[in-house]
């Protein structure tokens, strides 16, 4: 998400800047765990998640960012199972007709990942 913040708003973003971020939220917002070779990224506590839908479900700006930032379907599946923030999600794709077909490129081209839930 990170580049599609940099391209909106014409700044300048590094590799630093990303990890920065992330440790940023190390502890706070997110824990990583080692899982074999991969790191399994989640949310602290079940507040942590609350607050990040809430906040995405009150900005139009940021549901766009978010959409356009898509890499893979399971990221689409997640988002849009937050019944919570469906209508909002609904209502931006709805006011776009761009963005409604570049969501569906995406949805059918876009490269599987891996997806860990952990409840």
């Amino acid at each position: 998400m990170t580049l599609a913040f940099a391209r909106q708003f014409a700044a300048s973003i590094s590799p630093q800047d990303y990890r920065a971020a992330l440790k940023e939220l190390d502890g706070d917002f997110l824990k990583y765990e080692p899982q074999g070779s991969e790191i399994l990224v989640s949310f602290t506590n079940p507040s942590a998640a609350d607050f990040v839908r809430q906040y995405i479900k009150s900005s139009p700006t940021e549901i766009s960012l978010l959409f356009r930032s898509l890499i893979f379907y399971e990221q689409l599946d997640t988002i849009w199972s937050w019944t919570e923030t469906r209508s909002a999600l609904a209502r931006s794709i709805q006011d776009s007709p761009p963005l409604a077909e570049s969501i569906c490129r995406m949805a059918l081209m876009a490269a599987p990942c891996r997806v860990i839930t952990v409840r």
